[in-house]
Order: structure tokens, then sequence, then C-alpha cells
């Protein structure tokens, strides 16, 4: 009776993995998503383990650029794209805070490939399927994501299911997930993720006071009844 939903970090690279994927400006810890290979790769390699496996959803994880592609293949298709230098609109910032129009497209046009393609071609192979996403989700008025990570674009789509807010510190940000389902006609597809984790000055992780653990869990549940609740990470429950 348990439901089985493979987590993907979708764009993290682990070691040198994939070569083929990256170059020397890509950024660190990443793939270059600007590359249309790699989304087929990434894209295919979902769909396998949908197609293959009995399983009843799937959750993207690291779905974002994880920063500036600024290789040749990226600059020159760019500049194709908006008739202006990837390097200028950089730093052509629309106002304080908030990205160039251009380069919030460019990265989300990238990223919303993969998770439109996973969701639709996803529930094709199995209908029913949920797509869950892990993220940092924006309240109204607040500048864009300027890694590709548009949760709210994805799930107006129809393309998400379940979209988790991580937040991992010791007081929770409640006010601006009420903000986001607040805005929202589907308010139930935002789901609180707190941690279960401290990281100290030495950057060593150790577990999370249980007793501050179960109370968080505990207010998301009385907060958001009937919604859920995430808890990350396993490795130290």
């Amino acid at each position: 009776g348990i439901e089985v939903h493979p987590w993907f970090c979708v764009v993290k690279r682990e070691r040198d993995l994939h070569p083929e994927f990256v170059e020397e400006t890509t950024p660190a810890g990443f793939y270059d998503v600007h590359r249309p290979e790699f989304r087929d790769f990434i894209v295919g390699l979902m769909l396998d383990v949908i197609g293959r496996y009995e399983v009843d959803g799937i959750n993207l994880d690291y779905i974002r650029t994880g920063g500036q592609c600024r290789g040749e293949k990226c600059l020159a298709e760019y500049r194709q794209r908006f008739g202006s230098e990837l390097a200028d609109d950089v730093q052509a910032v629309q106002k304080p805070g908030w990205a160039n129009a251009n380069v919030l497209a460019w990265q989300d046009e990238a990223i919303a490939d993969i998770v439109k393609r996973v969701a639709e071609q996803g529930r094709a192979l199995k209908p029913g399927l949920v797509i869950s996403v892990d993220g940092h989700v924006k309240p109204p008025g607040a500048a864009p994501d300027a890694s590709g990570r548009n949760e709210t674009m994805w799930v107006n789509a129809g393309w998400v299911d379940v979209a988790y807010n991580m937040d991992y510190g010791r007081v929770l940000a409640f006010a601006a997930l009420d903000a986001v389902r607040g805005a929202s006609n589907r308010p139930q597809v935002y789901v609180c993720l707190p941690g279960n984790y401290e990281r100290g000055d030495d950057g060593k992780v150790v577990p999370r006071d249980g007793q501050l653990v179960a109370d968080q869990i505990a207010f998301c549940q009385r907060k958001w009844p009937g919604t859920g609740v995430g808890l990350y990470l396993y490795s130290m429950l």
C-alpha cells in the first residue's frame, strides 16, 4: 500500500558523469541544461523509469540551471534568440533584485521543456502519474527565480501536481507559503517541506532536535489540513 515516487536530481552532476553534457563554463555541479541533447537524455531516462517500473509518480529535484551558461554555444544561441548579448543582459536588470526579462525567459524555457515533456509523456505512459517538484516557491510580487525554477508556472500549466516548498530553517516561513497558496486556485498543490537537520559552523550536518521536528510537522498539519507535509532528509531521521 506504499506509493513509490522515484526521486531525480535532474540537472545535478555527480562526479564526472557524462562529460559530453558540460563544458568549462557550465555552472559547477550541474549539467548544461541549454543543450537539447542533455534534455533529451534526462527526459528519456525518467520516461524509461516510468514505463519500466510500477511507479505512482516521479519527483523532480535540482530542477534548475544552477547558474548562467557562458559557453560559446550558449552565447550564440542567446544572441540568435534575443538579438542581444547574454553578458549585457545579465547586467541590465529590470529593477533591483530582478533579473532581465530575456535572461529569465532563457532560463525558464530550458527547464520548462524538461518539466513539460516528463509530465505529458509520462502521463501518456501511465495515466494518473503524480508529478512533484522540490523548490522554493516565490510569493506574489517577489523577484522571480533566475535559475529557471518556476513552480507557479508549472502548476498553472497543469504539469505539476505537488510543489514541495523546501523550508529547512528552525522557524518556518509560513506567511510566504500562505501568500502563494492564497494567490492560487489550486492551493492544495503547495506543500511545506521542513528539515530535520542542522549544519554546524564546521559544515557538519547533524540531526535536529526531535521535539522541534515533531512540532514543525504538527504545525504544518494544523496550518494546512488535508495537504500533507514532507520531511528532509532520510539520513537524519
